[in-house]
């Protein structure tokens, strides 16, 4: 029943049109991750039928990659939409609790925290309509990852970027998609070390006068401070950053001044003297390099 109810959906309905549809109408989550797969097999299917000259596992790659980028494209939209009186750390934190609750990834420790259990008792008929639609499309990103239904490495690297790109005020939300998305991002050992240069960027950004004399963004840094301190306890490697090292290395070293962690403070030692001895020899090696040439 369900394969002849598929054949019956609108063509019209596709990306960012299906997207908007589901987080207007409040589709429950189940039924819209069916909808997209029955779309993106209508689609495919069609593909086909014009005689695509390309191979069949090609042409499904190629459009989870372009499903993918719509569906980053919505986020970063629904996130501009957020209204310039709204909390975006409490949006943050209420769009946490109802995300963890209906995602279906296994549960691991993650760097940035867990949405407090006062937070997960909010409702949706208390909150703002933009914080109803950011925690949908939340939502159903989770599970359309979880279920293979957009392309894992470009989603990832989409969370760090936007992490890196984001505007200030957007930060809370950005942390909030780094720690949803954190099994998969630890796995990596190039997204660990941009997920550690965005953190030391950003808190290298709250530290300027232009920040400092707002409580809202003090409160920020405070926030990116403790998750460059639990992140730098998780992964030290990530911070091995020789090339990066002059510039954030005084970074890093402030986000962490005020940890009374006498294991951190060893840690943090040994990561200087890693950096600095890559830094030397890359130093020698250029010379020598040029003195050949």
């Amino acid at each position: 029943p369900l394969r002849r109810l598929s054949r019956t959906i609108p063509h019209g309905t596709r990306n960012r049109s299906l997207l908007e549809q589901c987080c207007n109408k409040n589709i429950p989550i189940a039924r819209a991750v069916w909808f997209a797969r029955c779309v993106g097999a209508n689609e495919l299917r069609g593909l086909k039928r014009k005689g695509s000259t390309q191979v069949g596992s090609v042409t499904e790659v190629q459009w989870i990659f372009e499903w993918t980028e719509q569906v980053t494209e919505f986020i970063e939209k629904v996130i501009k939409e957020c209204p310039e009186e709204s909390s975006a750390t409490s949006a943050s934190a209420n769009i946490a609790a109802a995300a963890s609750s209906n995602n279906p990834m296994k549960p691991a420790p993650k760097p940035f925290g867990s949405a407090s259990s006062a937070s997960t008792k909010s409702t949706l008929s208390n909150s703002q309509p933009w914080k109803v639609k950011m925690e949908y499309i939340t939502r159903l990103a989770a599970n359309l990852f979880s279920e293979g239904l957009l392309d894992k490495p470009l989603f990832l690297k989409w969370c760090i970027v936007n992490l890196q790109k984001c505007r200030i005020e957007e930060l809370p939300v950005a942390i909030l998609f780094i720690r949803l998305f954190w099994d998969g991002i630890v796995q990596s050992r190039l997204l660990s070390q941009n997920l550690a240069l965005a953190l030391l960027e950003r808190f290298s950004e709250l530290s300027s006068p232009t920040f400092s004399k707002y409580q809202v963004f003090v409160t920020f840094k405070e926030k990116v401070s403790e998750a460059l301190f639990n992140f730098f306890i998780f992964s030290p490697d990530s911070f091995v950053i020789p090339q990066y090292w002059k510039k954030l290395g005084p970074v890093l070293i402030e986000a962490l001044k005020g940890i009374n962690d006498e294991v951190a403070q060893q840690v943090l030692e040994l990561v200087c003297m890693r950096n600095e001895s890559f830094s030397v020899t890359d130093v020698k090696f250029h010379k020598i390099l040029g003195q050949k040439l």
